[in-house]
């Protein structure tokens, strides 16, 4: 495909995107069962739309440049300079990130962020934590019973991992009222009416939010914010395992413009996917060194993922097949070891001892945990019935508007131009895997309804997908084509890809919550 034609298909999903999200009325789910809203702007919006949008343009500038510099010094055998120019770029999406959600009208603006994470409503931990965990041993040791009354909706599902950091965030802004001062100065102003709005509504209820909780609240919306951004630095070290520094640069310059991300935070899906490709990286770098460390790391990581959320499920299966198809390839070629086998048994070995740890110090019984949150989560669809069939069709599409057409298509050209790589490669075994392993889940039915949401976790594999377009292209074999890092195909579909992610934002509303 050559640079013009990718270039007009991909302003012509840009065109999609604003037709089908902005313009039409078309239900953005399936009515009866699951649909999003759309986010309504009024004519009194437009000055604080217009001016929020100028904020918008002046941050993504800035990650803009910091994005194009990247690609002039990102091949520097530095390791130091490379995660310093990783850095950089993280701090400048954060601040598009923040920036981009400050623009909407103020219903849906950081005004929201609050409101999400405290009512139980939408989300339901930090108020649990606030209110409910009086004592954490005691809360921990009653843990199972609690989960075993059978709540499908976010208490029931999640074993204890975000209740006890909220709990710890709390603890942290109470001992430190220093540390409480600074962090609500640091609010911008949509963020500090919610919060009075919530000390106000629970005051009318005889009920305290002391500036300690506040703070802690914020805080727990700040930190959402630098693990969803900080995805940035495992993906860059995975792709650029798999291809070169510069197309894992240029791969990673997407994951702040995937619209989904600023869409659902500060919920804890946009958490997962740092955890995901850190754990695949780990893994990946186990089998291909046959070392027994990462595979420890990789063990311990997905404890911690696991005290979160079963989100992560999906992870395991994608590194069961890489697995299978690595020790297939190694087998063939007859450089197979013992250490090969032996990688899977040592992340097996360091999650049951984390389990194990867990179970003498607290007296909860996680894997019992575990099995209420599958059982609770599939509860769920027997109390909201959904239609296989529908969501088969609506998933995809969904997924493809949540990060963007452009996206979707450098990925798919990244699967062609994968043909390159030797059948049994790990490059080939990821990719393979990483389709696989969404059509399992896509087509199992398990998250009929809010895609765009719980696959959030599995939007950067689609982006390593995509690092193979970067690799590949310019192609060696096209004169026609400019070479040098500042390609200008990428530097025109990253900004089409910006566009994408305003028409997006700007037309879909992530959240159902009341007050």
């Amino acid at each position: 495909m050559t640079q013009r034609k990718l270039i007009i298909l991909t302003l012509i999903g840009t065109g999609i995107t604003f037709l089908f999200l902005r313009v039409s009325s078309i239900p953005l789910g399936i009515p009866g069962e699951w649909a999003w809203n759309r986010v309504n702007i009024t004519p009194e919006d437009y000055a604080n739309v217009f001016f929020g949008l100028i904020f918008v343009l002046l941050s993504g500038l800035l990650y803009l440049v910091a994005s194009v510099i990247g690609t002039h010094h990102i091949e520097s055998k530095s390791r130091w300079k490379k995660l310093l120019l990783l850095l950089i770029l993280c701090g400048t999406g954060y601040s598009w990130l923040f920036s981009l959600q400050d623009s909407l009208p103020f219903t849906n603006s950081l005004t929201k962020a609050p409101l999400i994470l405290y009512y139980p409503s939408s989300s339901g931990y930090f108020h649990e934590a606030q209110y409910q965990i009086k004592d954490t041993k005691e809360f921990l040791k009653t843990y199972e019973e609690k989960m075993a009354e059978g709540d499908v909706l976010h208490v029931g599902t999640h074993p204890p991992g975000l209740f006890l950091v909220n709990k710890g965030l709390i603890q942290l802004c109470e001992y430190s009222p220093a540390l409480s001062k600074s962090i609500l100065q640091s609010m911008p102003d949509s963020a500090q009416q919610s919060l009075e709005v919530i000390a106000n509504n629970e005051a009318n209820s005889g009920v305290n939010f002391p500036q300690s909780s506040q703070a802690a609240l914020w805080l727990s919306i700040i930190l959402t914010h630098c693990l969803a951004i900080l995805t940035i630095v495992p993906l860059f070290f995975l792709c650029e395992m798999l291809t070169d520094s510069s197309a894992a640069w240029k791969t990673v310059c997407f994951w702040p413009l995937v619209p989904a991300l600023a869409i659902f935070l500060p919920k804890s899906d946009a958490i997962y996917p740092f955890f995901s490709i850190l754990i695949i990286l780990f893994w990946t770098n186990s089998l291909l060194h046959k070392c027994y460390f990462y595979s420890i790391l990789a063990g311990l990581f997905l404890f911690i993922s696991l005290c979160f959320s079963l989100a992560i499920l999906p992870t395991i299966v994608l590194c069961g097949l890489v697995f299978t198809g690595f020790c297939y390839s190694e087998i063939k070629q007859k450089n197979h070891s013992v250490n090969l086998f032996l990688q899977p048994v040592a992340v097996l070995l360091s999650l049951l001892i984390c389990i194990l740890i867990v179970r003498l110090s607290f007296q909860i019984n996680l894997l019992v945990v575990w099995k209420w949150n599958y059982l609770n989560h599939a509860g769920f669809y027997e109390q909201f019935t959904r239609t296989w069939w529908k969501w088969v069709l609506v998933n995809p599409m969904e997924l493809t508007f949540s990060l963007g057409i452009p996206i979707m298509i450098i990925a798919g050209l990244g699967m062609i131009r994968i043909r390159e790589h030797s059948l049994f490669s790990m490059p080939v075994i990821l990719c393979y895997s990483i389709l696989i392993t969404w059509g399992l889940l896509w087509l199992s039915g398990k998250n009929s309804g809010e895609a765009a949401r719980l696959w959030l976790i599995l939007m950067p594999w689609f982006l390593v997908i995509s690092s193979f377009s970067w690799y590949h292209f310019p192609h060696k074999k096209n004169k026609d084509v400019p070479q040098g890092n500042l390609s200008p195909i990428w530097l025109s579909l990253l900004l089409i890809q910006f566009a994408v992610c305003i028409i997006t934002v700007f037309s879909v509303f992530g959240f159902h919550h009341n007050v």
